[in-house]
């Protein structure tokens, strides 16, 4: 259907599956799908952060989880993105359990 319409998928739909890749754990996936939609010039969102942050919480790498958690979190600072509180809980989250597993 994408080649046939040549329809675009929106940042709406890459939020969705990060958020199911992130739920179930494929951090490496949710990472995958963020980086392409950065690659589309696609504005990324509160959702998007929560979503990565949770992601990092639910991998089975802790080790890994916490270094793309580190990342997110610089990419975050270098964008001057203002965090709210659904960030914030998404964060400490992935940092808690990444780091209580080490």
């Amino acid at each position: 259907m994408l080649k046939e319409d040549r329809v675009k998928p929106e940042n709406y739909i890459y939020n969705l599956l990060i958020a199911a890749t992130a739920n179930v754990g494929y951090t490496k996936k949710a990472f995958q799908l963020f980086n392409q939609m950065k690659k589309r010039g696609l504005k990324v969102t509160g959702a998007t952060y929560t979503s990565l942050f949770n992601a990092c919480a639910k991998s089975p790498w802790k080790s890994d989880g916490l270094t793309r958690a580190t990342h997110i979190r610089d990419l975050i600072n270098q964008n001057a993105y203002v965090l709210n509180q659904s960030n914030y809980h998404a964060m400490i989250k992935g940092y808690k359990i990444s780091i209580h597993f080490q």
